[in-house]
Formats: structure tokens, C-alpha cells, sequence
């Protein structure tokens, strides 16, 4: 008498293969989502940490100064505040901004206080009337995307509007912090107001 053998079938390995490869891709798709999620607010985290720290730079630095010195090594006075329309439906504020790489603060007592920027990181020093660096402060941000100032002062001159660096009041500072890790791409916005309190 003969006994059957046990054993799976080709139809049943390639259901069993099947379901597994279905069962494998649903949980991937599930991990790299929350994998995904996990890491875009850790690195949202991480960038509005830093731009609160840039902030408080910004306004503790700002406000102890007199004016503007350079705006990309240009002195204040000399550089072009003259602005023009822009295309429709742009925000009426972004004519007034001036994408930067370096900017100069005055002091009383002659001293400056240089922000600068060179590829997305931001260092910030003081200097003496000389330019010679008496206090490193050192790279604040290596997120930097963009780095706008606007002159808080706007005024008609004829039919032109000018917005003058020698003598504004204070700037506002927009700044574009982005980070890249594995698929995330994030990016963060900081707008900040400072007042020159020794103008």
C-alpha cells in the first residue's frame, strides 16, 4: 500500500509568497511614512531651536547699536536704496529687501558687530575700528537658506520711494533656515524686528 507524501504544492508557495510580499510591503510603506514623519519634525524642531537662538542674537546685538556701517562691504551711505514696482501680485514689503552676505552694525564706541554669510553658515564677530577681530562669537547657524534686511524707514521722494541703510531706525531681518536629512527637506522662517536704541 502506498502512502501519500506531505508537502506544499506549487499553487500553495506562490499564494503563501504572495501574501507575504503583500504583508512586507504594507508595513514598509507604513515605516518609511512614519519614518518620514519622525524625521521632518525633529529637523522642524531642531531649525525653530536655532532661529529663537538667532533671534535673541539678533536683538541683543542690534539694539546695543547706533546704525548701519556696510551692507557686502559696501558702506551704508553708498548703497542703492532706490526702489521700483514690482511684478504684480509680489507682497508690497518684499520690494524693500535686500538679499545680503555680510552686514556691519556701528557702535558708540566704534566697535562693529559683523554678521556674515558663506554657504548657508552664519558668523557673527566683533570688530574693532580697525576691522580686527577682538571677539569671535563664532558660526551661529549652518542652515542659513536666505538672509533679507529691510530699513524700517521708507519714504517718498518725488515719485520715487527710498528706503536709506545710512539713516534707517532699524531693520528687519527674514531669514530662511533649511536642513536636508534622508528624504526630509525642511524649511523655516524667523522675521524679526530690531530698533537701533543708540540712534
Amino acid at each position: 500500500m502506498k502512502t501519500k507524501a506531505s508537502g506544499f504544492t506549487v499553487i500553495e508557495l506562490i499564494i503563501t509568497l504572495a501574501i507575504t510580499v503583500m504583508v512586507l510591503g504594507v508595513a514598509y510603506t507604513f515605516f518609511f511614512s512614519n519614518s518620514k514623519t519622525l524625521s521632518t519634525t525633529e529637523i522642524k524642531l531642531q531649525l525653530q531651536t536655532e532661529a529663537e537662538e538667532l533671534e535673541k542674537l539678533l536683538i541683543n546685538l542690534g539694539t546695543h547699536a547706533n546704525g548701519i556701517n556696510s551692507i557686502d562691504g559696501q558702506l551704508a551711505d553708498h548703497v542703492s536704496n532706490k526702489y521700483n514696482s514690482l511684478p504684480q501680485g509680489s507682497n508690497e514689503k518684499d520690494k524693500y529687501k535686500r538679499d545680503i552676505t555680510e552686514i556691519r552694525l556701528t557702535y558708540d564706541d566704534g566697535k562693529k558687530v559683523a554678521f556674515k554669510i558663506n554657504n548657508s553658515n552664519l558668523t557673527v564677530s566683533i570688530e574693532d575700528e580697525n576691522g580686527q577681530i577682538i571677539d569671535d562669537i563664532g558660526v551661529i547657524s549652518r542652515n542659513i537658506e536666505e538672509f533679507k534686511i529691510r530699513p524700517l524707514d521708507v519714504r517718498m521722494v518725488g515719485n520715487l520711494e527710498v528706503a536709506t541703510y545710512k539713516d534707517a531706525p532699524g531693520l528687519e531681518f527674514d531669514i530662511t533656515l533649511s536642513k536636508k536629512k534622508g528624504y526630509s527637506d525642511v524649511e523655516y522662517n524667523v522675521s524679526t524686528i530690531v530698533k537701533f536704541r543708540n540712534k
